[in-house]
């Protein structure tokens, strides 16, 4: 009788031990759950001005002149508040008290081919041909120069506009600068040359088709749309009203101060977005092979799709949550908390996500649906050699 009931006491203690660790059954795929994506996102935009000089950071500081043999002083007409850009030379904006104006500095043979047109208002800067034996007169000039076809490198084309609307950059020139005013300003780039830009801008757009990089520090709109389909980069540091993010390129996308209310997002082809900030978003569409991470998200309603071999992963809030993955795809909402979800994984796709009220879950072909801490509110269907398993939380 005494061997009976410690028998007895011993099989309770084991099944009290089994019920209060964590069951995971055959099929869980322990790396599934390994969603270490957020440290990828930019949070500091320091490291985006390694390659450029930080003296259009600071307003009071008066902009860099090079060593040069001659400067040459072009008024513009006060209707001027478009740019565009193609040729080799640098650009610097700055800051004018004054009226309008272009001064392009650098020897004398070089600044001749500098080619400056007004046609309404539009300022546009080209590069002429180059004369025979032109060089530059100093070694002391930006170190762009030895490295530019023909020298025209050593040329600084700086310019002065009280108001501003547009910067279009078509070929491969550095351009940086300081850009204050209460003008929307769009930001175009489809050549090969980078653009730094700083201070107080209210930008309404941002359109990357080449493979130079944009960067502009101190963003300041409500409302702003972000369209690339090249591989430059493209960076933004701000309080950034992002309303919508179009991707079909190869470039990635980080921007850091998102405070939006309404934000879509359409991304293909490859490349990384990162968000960084307070957003509601409303609906992220993810194919081939692009990667979408963004933290801190408040929706009221957010819908994801992914297909091929996307990859989101957000982090944040819901209150009601749908998700669609296809083919290879995958959704990382290991650290997104939702009121309710509805899941549905096709294919080889897999979904990690979680839900508080309710969580519907449908998986089929060889695909799989992740629930954490979902076990009670799951309802859960089964198709071929899908899995749905509710996860305990670590």
């Amino acid at each position: 009788m005494k061997s009976f009931l410690r028998r007895s006491i011993v099989l309770s203690l084991v099944f009290f031990l089994m019920s209060c660790a964590h069951y995971y059954p055959p099929s869980y795929k322990a790396d599934l759950l390994n969603e270490r994506w957020m440290p990828a996102v930019d949070r500091d935009p320091n490291p985006w001005l390694s390659n450029v000089d930080h003296w259009f950071l600071h307003p009071v500081s008066p902009y860099p002149r090079s060593v040069a043999s001659s400067v040459m002083l072009v008024p513009l007409p006060s209707t001027v508040t478009r740019v565009q850009i193609a040729g080799h030379f640098q650009v610097k904006f700055m800051i004018t008290p004054g009226s309008n104006r272009v001064e392009i500095e650098g020897p004398h043979a070089l600044i001749q081919r500098i080619g400056v047109k007004v046609t309404q208002k539009t300022l546009m800067l080209i590069e002429l041909p180059k004369p025979p034996d032109v060089t530059c007169a100093s070694s002391s000039v930006e170190a762009d120069a030895k490295d530019t076809p023909n020298n025209i490198g050593c040329v600084v084309v700086r310019i002065g506009l009280k108001h501003i609307t547009s910067i279009a950059q078509t070929g491969p020139g550095l351009i940086t600068g300081q850009i204050v005013g209460n003008d929307a300003l769009c930001v175009t780039s489809s050549g090969s040359g980078d653009i730094y830009l700083a201070g107080s801008m209210p930008v309404s757009g941002i359109r990357s088709s080449g493979r130079g990089d944009i960067t502009l520090l101190g963003v300041v709109s409500p409302d702003v749309v972000i369209v690339t389909s090249g591989t430059g980069t493209v960076n933004v540091y701000g309080n950034v009203g992002v309303r919508s993010i179009v991707h079909t390129g190869q470039s990635n996308i980080n921007v850091i101060g998102v405070n939006t209310n309404h934000l879509t997002i359409d991304a293909g082809g490859c490349g990384k977005i990162g968000l960084y900030g307070m957003m509601a978003i409303d609906c992220i569409n993810a194919r081939s092979h692009v990667i979408v991470y963004a933290y801190n998200v408040s929706s009221h309603t957010l819908k994801v799709n992914t297909v091929d071999y996307a990859v989101v992963g957000l982090a944040g809030s819901a209150d009601t949550f749908t998700v669609n993955t296809r083919q290879a795809s995958r959704f990382m909402g290991y650290h997104l908390y939702t009121h309710d979800a509805f899941a549905r994984s096709y294919d080889a796709s897999h979904i990690t996500t979680r839900a508080n009220k309710q969580l519907f879950a449908a998986a089929s072909g060889d695909s799989s649906v992740y629930g954490i801490n979902s076990a009670r509110v799951l309802t859960q269907v089964v198709k071929r050699n899908g899995v749905v398993l509710a996860i305990p939380a670590s």
